[in-house]
């Protein structure tokens, strides 16, 4: 995917680039803290994990630094699928990124329109806000 991404003009840090050892092998890192370094360094999260958003620890990472987080509704795309998908959407992203005050998490569907938004206010209704401080 960031292979095509990048072809289509666009700057890229992948997941896998950003999280693979010096041995190159890929490390496991959750989601909350990926989602609080996207947030932290200004970057777009994109992923297929539709559901990240039942995970109270990564909307945490989303509202306390602002993440602007993009997901599509099916997950069962290959990586070329979602590129194109995600190329398709390119002009909706571009706007709720200029039009939409972070955090949030949009989601992409298989047309390549943004299906729903998810703002903070929605982030932090199921409890999220009575998590202690960091």
């Amino acid at each position: 995917m960031p292979l095509r991404l990048r072809e289509a003009g666009l700057t890229i840090v992948s997941y896998y680039e950003e999280y693979r050892s010096e041995e190159q092998k890929l490390q496991v890192v959750e989601d909350h803290i990926w989602l609080a370094k996207c947030g932290r360094e200004g970057w777009s999260a994109v992923t297929q994990d539709r559901a990240i958003y039942r995970d109270p620890l990564a909307r945490l990472a989303i509202v306390r630094t602002k993440a602007r987080v993009f997901t599509f509704r099916t997950g069962n795309m290959t990586s070329q699928q979602t590129a194109e998908n995600f190329l398709r959407a390119r002009i909706h992203v571009e706007r709720v990124i200029a039009e939409t005050v972070p955090p949030f998490i949009a989601r992409i569907d298989r047309e390549g329109r943004i299906s729903s938004i998810l703002t903070e206010s929605d982030l932090t209704l199921a409890g999220l806000a009575i998590l202690p401080a960091s």
